[in-house]
């Protein structure tokens, strides 16, 4: 019986720690996951979680543990749905946004998508999604770290690496370089 009293106190103190954190838990969704709808669907993944977990809260809702548990439970559910969400992979190369312009991108913007398609394919799975994640979804080193789990110095290092690598496979494909 008295279990089911701390079932029922937590309960309020689940409905205010959506009160006092949602928008901050939204915008840590969003970080990673760069969509509004999928960032709400991680918050509400969060929350579900928590109502789970709502007999192991041992803080006060309005303590800097509390709101420490809800962003690190809603940028975890990101992830997670991020990880589920695969759709980025099977993208349509042909629409990247190519800003830098070195070598590599000149090369990229002469290229068919089926031939780029055909290159990135190539690639080892984690640096094709780094190379995708950079020139299709715009995102920060930072945020790729985040999102594949290394570190900002290791995304970029990784994103070098395939730059190189895709040079190479231009290159032996055909004279595509001004000099």
């Amino acid at each position: 019986m008295n279990k089911k009293k701390n079932k029922h106190a937590t309960e309020p103190v689940i409905e205010t720690l959506y009160h006092l954190y949602r928008d901050e838990m939204m915008r840590t969704a969003y970080n990673v996951l760069r969509d509004g709808s999928k960032a709400e669907d991680a918050v509400h993944d969060a929350f579900v979680r928590l109502l789970k977990n709502r007999e192991t809260l041992d803080f006060e809702a309005n303590s800097s543990a509390a709101k420490y548990y809800c962003i690190t439970a809603a940028r975890n559910a990101a992830l997670d749905n991020y990880r589920k969400d695969k759709k980025y992979v099977d993208s349509p190369v042909i629409e990247m946004d190519i800003t830098e312009k070195d070598t590599l991108d000149r090369c990229l913007e002469r290229e068919s998508a089926e031939a780029l398609r055909d290159k990135l394919a190539k690639l080892k799975k984690n640096y094709r999604d780094i190379v995708i994640l950079r020139h299709y979804y715009d995102h920060s080193f930072r945020e790729i770290g985040t999102i594949v789990n290394v570190s900002e110095a290791t995304a970029r290092k990784r994103y070098q690496i395939a730059k190189k690598l895709l040079t190479e496979m231009i290159r032996k494909e055909g004279d595509f370089f001004e000099r």
